[in-house]
């Protein structure tokens, strides 16, 4: 629209940024990004600030018709969901864990770093990762209590990877001065940004929007040495993506097996406690509580459960939003483990990974020892 100036396609792109956003909420974050781009390639108001009239009142309509609906706006809940539920942490913390999983959830970034950005950045993030290992073994910051020398080695290549692709980024705007190169930026820093302080965790999924500007970013490098007389590169740098598709398909496996052992611990658990007199509850969410669920067994209620003696309470080790159980009340009858996979983990608290939140670790997956899945069941006396 802006390169032909046509009406038709400002609606059309105004359009699209509204699906963008009822789709998901941070859609809306296309709003303020080509609102930006749209002054750096025009530079003066013009027709084309009509297309933001369309996100913007549909965001407005939706909000209203929604606290119609419920008795509260779905797009103010959200927000105030995201502030109210963060998990803790300052800003330094939170800035050092999102390089992290910038790092390690674009894992291609780093294998093809040598191949595409060249030999000084390559080594830029060896020097980094050094630095960061050796800060983080005296500081002990701000990955405790997890401190093992191979977890910190990781931290430290992934922190480094994930600020070189800022760097990168800013690097790329001050060389060609152009909007294109202002996009991918405030594209990569905008959700970061987002991730770290706005949402209620940093994941993996939550930086996933930042992935298309990534590649974008390494294949805008990749055409400039081209241009510069390599033209070898574009057959070479293809090797870089052979170990990011191993950490790919290995921390899929992992994630795949974390799943699976939830839908086994339910089926084992409810078929050994099947003679039991009393009801049968559970505590914890995710594929765990989806499974329970399918086989009969009710989610405890806090505040409203009617327990009554012999009832058992199964708490998962590695899940979320359980709670220890008055001592006085209950005997421990039961334990249960499961085995995962052996030498990568995605959530486990134990391990420090927290692919889906860092609230069960800094690090998105982490190469090592996997702690079992445990399980214990207790009966109310």
């Amino acid at each position: 629209a802006l390169r032909s100036d046509d009406w038709r396609l400002y609606l059309l792109s105004g359009v699209l940024m509204a699906a963008a956003a009822l789709a998901k909420y941070f859609g809306s974050a296309l709003i303020p990004l080509l609102l930006l781009y749209s002054f750096a390639e025009r530079r003066r108001p013009g027709l084309w600030l009509c297309a933001f009239l369309i996100p913007t009142g549909a965001m407005l309509v939706y909000q209203v018709a929604t606290a119609s609906l419920y008795g509260h706006g779905l797009l103010s809940g959200a927000a105030l969901y995201a502030t109210g539920l963060r998990i803790s942490g300052g800003g330094m913390q939170k800035t050092f864990t999102g390089l992290v999983f910038v790092g390690g959830g674009l894992a291609s970034i780093l294998c093809a770093t040598p191949f595409v950005a060249g030999k000084r950045w390559a080594y830029a993030v060896l020097l980094a990762s050094g630095l960061l290992f050796s800060f983080l073994s005296f500081v002990k910051w701000p990955v405790s209590p997890h401190t093992s020398a191979g977890y910190l080695v990781q931290a430290a290549v992934m922190a480094a990877t994930g600020g070189g692709l800022m760097l990168f980024a800013t690097v790329n705007v001050w060389q060609k001065r152009d909007s294109d190169s202002l996009l991918l930026l405030c594209w990569i820093v905008g959700t970061f940004v987002f991730t770290c302080f706005l949402n209620w965790t940093v994941s993996v999924r939550a930086l996933l929007p930042l992935a298309p500007a990534a590649a974008l970013l390494l294949a805008r490098r990749l055409r400039d040495r081209q241009e510069a007389g390599d033209a070898n590169i574009s057959n070479r740098w293809v090797a870089g993506l052979v170990p990011a598709l191993v950490i790919s398909l290995m921390v899929a496996r992992a994630d795949y097996t974390h799943a699976n052992s939830a839908r086994k611990a339910a089926d084992v658990i409810v078929q050994d406690l099947a003679g039991v007199r009393g009801n049968i509850w559970f505590q914890g969410h995710w594929g765990y509580q989806y499974y329970m669920e399918r086989l009969g067994v009710k989610p405890l209620d806090f505040q409203n459960s009617p327990l009554g003696e012999g009832d058992v309470i199964i708490i998962p080790g590695n899940n979320s939003n359980t709670g220890p159980l008055e001592s006085e009340l209950v005997t421990l009858w039961r334990r249960y483990s499961f085995d995962t996979t052996c030498c990568l983990a995605t959530m486990n608290i134990v391990a420090g990974s927290g692919f889906y939140s860092d609230d069960w670790g800094s690090v998105p997956f982490v190469f090592g020892a996997v702690p079992p899945e445990t399980y214990q069941a207790y009966i109310l006396r």
